[in-house]
C-alpha cells in the first residue's frame, strides 16, 4: 500500500477513534513536590485507565524548552493533551505536569538549567509511581520528552530511575549548532548570501562569548555592545533598546549559556534501556539530521524519521514556524500510531 494511502487511512481510523466521546481512563489533577528543589510545588494531571484496569506502563510526559503547561500547548496545539489521553485509552498511566512558573506551578529561582529542570521529571515520576503504588500497581515506568525534554529523558535514562524513554524532536548537537540550524532555516534560501553570512557570523560570535567563562554580567555588556556594533540604529529606538536587553539577558541566563555548551553525545551513547527515538522529516527546529546522529551513537535506538510532520509532531506542508499556527489538530495520529505500536510491542 503506498505510505500516502496509508497515512490516510491512519489518520482518518485514528481521529475517529480519538474523537469518540466515551473514554476508557479518568484523570485527576494532582499536585507534587520537587524536595530536592527546595520544596518546588507543582500541578498537573495523572490521567489512568478506568477503576480495576491494571496499567500496562507509567509515562511521564518531558515538555520542551521554554515555560509550558501541561498540555504543551503551542499556539492551540496540546500535544501532551492528546498523548496522554490516546495512552489513557489505551491502559497506560500518563502523568504531565504545569512547567515552574505556569498554572499553579512555583517559580522558583530563575538560575536553572535543563539538569533541574530534569529534577522535576524525577519528582513526578517518583509521585506517579507512589500513586500507582497505593492501588497496589508497581509497572514500568518511562519518560516521553518533546525537543529539550528529549534530553532530560536521556538524562533520567542513564541515572537510573525510568525503564524506558521515547523522545520526539530531540537533540543530538550542541545547542550552538542547533540554533545555528534554526536560523539557516529561518532566512532560507532565498536571502542575500551576505545577509545569511553576516547573520551566522554574528551568532557564531555570540555563542562562543556565552561558552566562555566570563561572569554574567559582563557577559551581558559584551554582547550588547556587540549588538549595537552591528546594528548601531538600535540604541536610538526605546522599544528596541528593550528588546535588545531583553534577548542579551536570556543568552546571559545559566539555562542558556549550559543549553549552548551541552553536548548530548556521551548521555545518548550511554542509554542502554529500551528506546524510542522519532523525528519529524519536516522539522525545522530540530533538523533530521539529530536523528541520523542519534542511530549512529547508539545502534539500540528505534529510530524512526516520520514523513511530512514537522517540529509540534503534526502534519503540514513546509514545516516553517510561520506555519504553525495555520494547522489543525494537536499532533498527527501518525505519531500517536507509531508511538502506541512501539509500546504494544514492549508491554
Amino acid at each position: 500500500m503506498p505510505m500516502k494511502l496509508r497515512r490516510c487511512i491512519v489518520s482518518a481510523v485514528l481521529i475517529a477513534a480519538l474523537s469518540f466521546p466515551c473514554r476508557a481512563f479518568r484523570a485527576e489533577d494532582v499536585t507534587f513536590v520537587n524536595d530536592n528543589a527546595g520544596g518546588l510545588c507543582f500541578t498537573g494531571e495523572f490521567v489512568l485507565p478506568d477503576a480495576g484496569v491494571r496499567p500496562k506502563a507509567l509515562i511521564v510526559l518531558a515538555s520542551g524548552s521554554g515555560s509550558q503547561d501541561r498540555d504543551e500547548n503551542i499556539l492551540g496545539h496540546r500535544p501532551f493533551k492528546a498523548i496522554a489521553e490516546a495512552l489513557g485509552d489505551n491502559a497506560y498511566a500518563v502523568m504531565r505536569f504545569d512547567d515552574r512558573g505556569i498554572g499553579g506551578s512555583d517559580r522558583g529561582p530563575d538560575d536553572v538549567t535543563t539538569d533541574d529542570f530534569a529534577g522535576d521529571v524525577s519528582a513526578a515520576l517518583d509521585f506517579a509511581r507512589k500513586r500507582l503504588a497505593a492501588d497496589g500497581y508497581d509497572v514500568p515506568a518511562g519518560v516521553l520528552g518533546h525537543s529539550e525534554g528529549g534530553v532530560i529523558a536521556y538524562k533520567l535514562a542513564n541515572a537510573g530511575v525510568c525503564d524506558f524513554i521515547i523522545t520526539m524532536g530531540a537533540p543530538a548537537f550542541s545547542g550552538d549548532s542547533i540554533n545555528l540550524d534554526q536560523l539557516r532555516a529561518l532566512l532560507g534560501p532565498a536571502a542575500p548570501a551576505d545577509k545569511s553570512r553576516q547573520q551566522i557570523d554574528a551568532a557564531r560570535r555570540r555563542y562562543e562569548m556565552v561558552r566562555s567563562a566570563m561572569p554574567s554580567y559582563i557577559l551581558e555588556m559584551q554582547l550588547y555592545a556587540d549588538v549595537l556594533a552591528e546594528n548601531p540604529a538600535i540604541a536610538g529606538i526605546p522599544e528596541l533598546v528593550d528588546r535588545a536587553r531583553r534577548e542579551v539577558k536570556v543568552m546571559a541566563s545559566p539555562w542558556f549559556r549550559n543549553f549552548i555548551s551541552y553536548d548530548p553525545e556521551a548521555d545518548i551513547r550511554s542509554v542502554s534501556i529500551p528506546w524510542l527515538a522519532l523525528n519529524g522529516e519536516l522539522d525545522r527546529q530540530v533538523h533530521p539530521r539529530n536523528l541520523t546522529r542519534i542511530s549512529e551513537l547508539n545502534k539500540k535506538a528505534d529510530a524512526r524519521l516520520l514523513p511530512g510532520i514537522n517540529h509540534l509532531m503534526l502534519d503540514c506542508e513546509s514545516g516553517a514556524t510561520s506555519e504553525y499556527p495555520l494547522l489543525q489538530g494537536d499532533i498527527s495520529p501518525v505519531v500517536i500510531e507509531e508511538i502506541l505500536g512501539w509500546l504494544g510491542r514492549l508491554f
